[in-house]
Order: C-alpha cells, then sequence, then structure tokens
C-alpha cells in the first residue's frame, strides 16, 4: 500500500515503513527513521512507473526503485520520495489445535489449560504431511493455551529443526472464547517453565492475560469481535509471507467471519487440527479497514468440494444462531456481569459479517 505522509510542517517522519528515495540526478540513498523528509503535501502520490518531483510535479524518466530500512540518510534537499506501507502475509495457513484431554468428555472441561492427548500428538504429526510445503512459513503465531502451542511445536517441528531461529509467538487475543477452566489459560511463570526449552516467545503477554471475566476477554461476544480484529490487525501489518496461526474452534468463526457448520462439533465447525487457508480480503474499504479474512478457492474446493460461500445475509443468520445457542449453554455471555452497581456492556444484538464492522452488543 502507498501513501504519502505529511505534518502540517509539510514533513513526513518516516517509521516502520519501506522507503523508495529517488535523489536528484537520479541519486538515491537510504533513509533514517528520525529524518524528516521535506516535499509538498499539497501534490498527488505520482505514479510510480516514474520518477517525480513531489515539490513541482514533473516528471523525469523511471529509475529504478530501491527498498530502504531505515538506515543512514540523504544529505540532499533535492529528492523524491514515496512511503510504502509493510506489505501484509500472502497467505494465512489457521488451524485448530489438535485433540485435548477436555475433548474426551463434557467432565474434562474442569480441566485447567490441559494438553493434548496421545491421538492429539498423532494428529499433529499427520497434518505436518498434509499441508503443502510447510518448511516454508516464516512465522507461526499460536493461542497461549497448552493444547495450541503443543498443536503448533508438533505440528511444525521439522520446521523449528531446519530454522533454529524460529519462535512460535503467543498472541493472547487468539485464546478461546469460553470462561472454562479448560479455555482459561495458565499463568506465565507457569508457562514460561513449562516451555523453557521449547522455541516460544510469550512476551507479548501480560499479568492478568488469563483472567475471564472481565474485559478484554470475558466471554462477551461484541469482546471477542473485537480481539479477532485486533489479531487480524496485528496480522496485517506482518511482513512475513507465509503465516500458520493455531487457535480454537469456538474464536475461528469470529476470527474469520465463516459460521458454516458450526454446530457440527461441540462449539465449533472445525475439526481438532483441520486446517484451512485464507488471505486478506482487500475487496473493498470496508473489508480493508476490518483487516477481513477471505478464505482461497483452493482451500474452500479441498474441504467443501466446491468454492462458492455462503452470502453474507447466510452467515449472519448462522451467526445470530451459533451465539445465541452458546449464551443459552452457558458458552458466552449476553453482556459483563455489574461492577460496582453498574452494568459494564450492553444486551445481546446480532453478530454480523466483518462488512461494516457492527458488533454483537454494546462494547464494555
Amino acid at each position: 500500500m502507498i501513501r504519502q505522509v505529511s505534518t502540517p510542517q509539510c514533513a513526513a517522519t518516516l517509521r516502520d515503513s519501506r522507503v523508495e528515495f529517488f535523489g536528484s540526478g537520479g541519486i538515491h540513498g537510504p533513509i533514517k527513521s528520525s529524518y524528516l523528509a521535506r516535499f509538498d503535501p499539497r501534490q498527488r502520490l505520482p505514479d510510480l512507473t516514474h520518477s517525480t518531483n513531489l515539490g513541482t510535479g514533473t516528471q523525469q524518466p523511471p529509475l529504478p526503485p530501491q527498498t530502504y530500512l531505515q538506515d543512514d540518510c540523504p544529505q540532499s534537499d533535492a529528492y523524491h520520495i514515496y512511503v510504502l506501507d509493510k506489505m501484509p502475509p500472502q497467505h494465512l495457513t489457521l488451524i485448530r489445535h489438535a485433540q485435548g484431554f477436555h475433548n474426551l468428555c463434557e467432565a474434562n472441561h474442569q480441566l485447567r489449560d490441559p494438553r493434548l492427548t496421545e491421538l492429539g500428538e498423532q494428529q499433529c504429526r499427520e497434518l505436518a504431511t498434509k499441508i503443502p510445503n510447510i518448511t516454508s512459513f516464516d512465522l507461526i503465531v499460536a493461542s497461549p493455551i497448552k493444547r495450541t502451542i503443543y498443536t503448533a511445536l508438533y505440528t511444525f517441528a521439522a520446521l523449528f529443526k531446519q530454522r533454529p531461529d524460529l519462535r512460535i509467538i503467543a498472541l493472547p487475543d487468539l485464546q478461546e472464547t469460553s470462561a472454562l477452566p479448560c479455555d482459561t489459560g495458565s499463568d506465565i511463570p507457569d508457562l514460561i517453565e513449562e516451555f523453557k526449552d521449547h522455541p516460544v516467545d510469550f512476551s507479548l503477554l501480560f499479568d492478568g492475560w488469563n483472567e475471564k471475566t472481565t474485559a478484554p476477554y470475558a466471554p462477551v461476544p461484541g469482546l471477542i469481535l473485537a480481539r479477532a480484529k485486533r489479531a487480524r490487525e496485528w496480522l496485517a501489518k506482518r511482513e512475513e509471507k507465509e503465516v500458520a496461526v493455531v487457535t480454537h474452534g469456538g474464536f475461528l468463526h469470529f476470527f474469520t467471519g465463516d459460521w458454516t457448520d458450526h454446530s457440527i462439533f461441540t462449539g465449533t465447525g472445525w475439526a481438532n487440527c483441520e486446517y484451512r487457508v485464507y488471505s486478506l480480503d482487500t475487496s473493498t474499504p470496508a473489508k480493508t479497514a476490518d483487516a477481513a479474512l477471505v478464505e482461497t478457492s483452493e482451500s474452500r474446493l479441498r474441504r467443501k468440494g466446491h468454492e462458492i460461500p455462503l452470502t453474507e445475509a447466510e452467515q449472519r443468520n448462522l451467526a445470530d444462531a451459533a451465539t445465541s445457542n452458546w449464551i443459552t449453554n452457558g458458552f458466552l455471555k449476553a453482556k459483563l456481569p455489574p461492577t460496582n452497581g453498574a452494568t459494564e456492556g450492553g444486551d445481546l444484538e446480532r453478530v454480523v459479517s466483518q462488512e461494516g464492522a457492527k458488533q454483537v452488543s454494546a462494547q464494555a
């Protein structure tokens, strides 16, 4: 995505962006992140097929672009500059965790942060043979719940052996939706101790990340939609091209906006260790702003036998039915409980598709 950045002083501070710099006479040089690039913000951003003086709007012969990463700075004020936002991932491979002990029976829902069963470990090894080019992934992200971390470790074992520098990034916004013990994560010191010999990065966790009775992680649909969007936005800002996300069956419906077959399994339409491939949906400004996802046609064809997804109206109806059922059964709550005599949150309204970013309830 290309953008022209400016301040009221007709200057731009370049941070966290790839920069293309064209100097006068075809000279180009790197840019410091702290360097203020002066140009006339009234000029429209030029066509990248030409080198254009942003001050005068005059076009010069095309110059070969060069990408710079915030080192050094040009010494001349006569230059032309384009700021390119980081390119988002090409593919997001979404994976539901393998079988955990809580999946064996309803009574096991009372187990706190359960691990994988032996069958679950085997499911991971089988999944590793099904995902094409599994060693091509350059980012692995997982919910900080133990079963999702172990699913990532077992599934991508060959990749971690090949890439000893690679780490699983534990992202708290990816945790499961309910406040049941099985969906409540462990404290940070316990996780660090258990995975101290494994390539897992817990730096994004914070005290209270596993608190499920209050915002932001209470099991209220509006809060879940909000953190699903935060997670998508976080992923959209990454520069890695092939990304794997290991998370949970219930959360995946909120995360993708796809509610098809939501009741096939307990609280989800995703099988244990199922994977689907998505990309960011930029078909409309609203979808782009929402960091919405769209499943690739190849992924849909592989699992459904056809490429035709449900309409947004059909997805809204399914979302309404699913969330209402989960609230009735106690997995979700329509609103947050009262705090100090005041009610946080609002009445349940509707779960809608990511288009328009309307949320299921009044936010806390």
